[in-house]
C-alpha cells in the first residue's frame, strides 16, 4: 500500500470528490492534515490491517512526499520528528521505527 500524491480536487476538504481524493485531497495530503496522534495511530492500523489481510504485503511508509495545497502552506510531508535541524517534520519517525522493530513478531503493532 502506498500513499498516493494525486493532487487535490476542485473542492478540497469536501467528501465525494471522485475516486482519487479522500475528503477532497490525495491520500498523503489528507494524512498530513490529521493531528499527530491520529497519523501515528493510522500508520499502526494500516500496518496491522495489511499484515492480517495480505501477509506478504507491506505499507510503504511515507518518508517524504509532496503534499497538495495544504492549509499550513507546507509543500512536503516529512516523517521525521521536528527539531532545530529539521523543523518541518510531521512527527511519525518514532512510530515508523516501532512498526519496523515489531515486524519480526507476529503480534499486532501497538502504540
Amino acid at each position: 500500500m502506498e500513499f498516493d500524491i494525486y493532487g487535490r480536487s476542485p473542492r478540497p476538504g469536501e467528501a465525494g470528490q471522485g475516486r482519487f481524493w479522500v475528503w477532497g485531497w490525495d491520500e498523503i495530503t489528507w494524512f498530513s492534515q490529521q493531528p499527530e496522534n491520529a497519523r501515528n495511530d493510522w500508520l499502526c492500523y494500516a500496518w496491522n490491517w495489511v499484515r492480517e489481510h495480505e501477509p506478504v504485503g507491506y505499507v510503504q511508509m511515507p518518508g517524504r512526499r509532496i503534499i497538495s495545497g495544504a492549509a499550513d502552506a507546507k509543500r512536503w510531508y516529512d516523517v521525521n520528528q521536528p527539531n532545530a535541524a529539521t523543523p518541518n517534520g510531521f512527527g511519525q519517525e518514532q512510530t515508523v521505527r516501532a512498526i519496523w522493530a515489531a515486524d519480526t513478531d507476529s503480534a499486532p503493532v501497538k502504540r
